[in-house]
């Protein structure tokens, strides 16, 4: 009789336990649709001079799918200026499609500044501000604040006078 009311207890104390694990597992929250889950910008840390040729600083953008069904047509990046003491100006990029798998799409971008379009001994900051991702359907396209993301969403560029 010990063992039989033991054991009513024990089976008792398991079923609590699991309620409450089942309950907080079906209320998890669910992940978007798609993401833009990995921004870098190649050399991030090395600062481009355009004294006397353009600055080429790639990027890779990867976006990921969790539902498996999300096929983004396009990739586009707001690149956005900054000299002290001007206004920001922003320029656009386009990505290309490096490689595709069956949840994750990845793109590489080129930012091209041009020879001299910093005057001669400033320092400008390129930072990306947004990623725009857009597939082929009529769904309005994801748009996605860079900050925040990796963290190595800027570079600068400089234009040391020549001697």
């Amino acid at each position: 009789m010990e063992k039989l009311r033991v054991a009513a207890i024990t089976l008792t104390a398991c079923a609590l336990t699991v309620v409450p694990l089942s309950a907080a597992s079906a209320t998890a929250k669910p992940h978007a649709r798609f993401e833009v889950s990995k921004l870098v910008i190649v050399g991030h840390t090395r600062s481009y001079d355009v004294a006397d040729a353009d600055a080429v600083v790639k990027s890779r953008i990867q976006v990921k799918d969790h539902d498996k069904k999300f096929d983004p047509t396009s990739v586009t990046l707001s690149v956005t200026e900054k000299v002290s003491g001007l206004p920001a100006s922003s320029t656009t990029v386009k990505a290309r499609l490096a490689g595709k798998g069956k949840v994750v799409s990845n793109w590489h971008a080129t930012i091209t500044v041009a020879k001299g379009s910093v005057a001669p001994g400033t320092t400008a900051t390129y930072c990306i501000a947004l990623v725009k991702v857009a597939d082929g359907t009529a769904v309005t396209p994801v748009r996605v604040s860079a900050k925040g993301l990796v963290g190595r969403d800027c570079f600068t560029v400089t234009n040391t006078p020549t001697p």
